[in-house]
């Protein structure tokens, strides 16, 4: 395909690919990233592109792929963030209590049912809304609502026990 031609059909294809990108969820910012990348994968398969139908096809597959590839990526930050993450406001002589504080919670973290750990970490350290984690596991906001208060539960009877 021709580069006019295929500067053409990018531009349109945009928004298309913006909005096939928030079906899954994903922030605006996460949203214009990977349309981006999938226009310039885009532009680098250029010479195998036959016409503008094949280019729509090939750019929605490159977003879908992209977008999937992402939602991966956050599910295994899991507990590598949890054991990363420092509480705020800790000094330098209180760091031992930080510290045994972050093993008890990685500890304890491993306790929960995988589906309460997986969106009790999409909430509190990805900080993603109900609504983005219902999205994205394809569940219900209740389901979410629900699932993180039984997971914030446990923790604090864990704690005073």
């Amino acid at each position: 395909m021709e580069r006019a031609d295929l500067e053409i059909i990018s531009g349109a294809l945009r928004s298309d690919i913006l909005t096939l990108l928030g079906r899954y969820g994903l922030s605006d910012a996460d949203r214009e990233d990977l349309a981006h990348d999938a226009v310039v994968k885009l532009w680098l398969m250029r010479h195998a592109i036959n016409d503008a139908q094949h280019a729509k096809a090939l750019a929605f597959r490159i977003a879908k792929h992209l977008a999937i590839n992402e939602i991966k990526r956050r599910r295994t930050l899991g507990m590598d963030i949890v054991a990363n993450v420092r509480q705020e406001g800790c000094e330098t002589d209180s760091q031992l209590i930080c510290d045994e504080n972050e093993r008890w919670l990685q500890r304890q973290m491993e306790h929960l049912p995988p589906r309460e750990r997986q969106i009790l970490v999409l909430r509190q350290v990805e900080q993603l809304t109900t609504e983005e984690i219902a999205s994205l596991l394809g569940v219900k906001k209740e389901t979410v609502i629900t699932e993180l208060a039984r997971a914030r539960k446990k923790l604090m009877t864990w704690r005073k026990g």
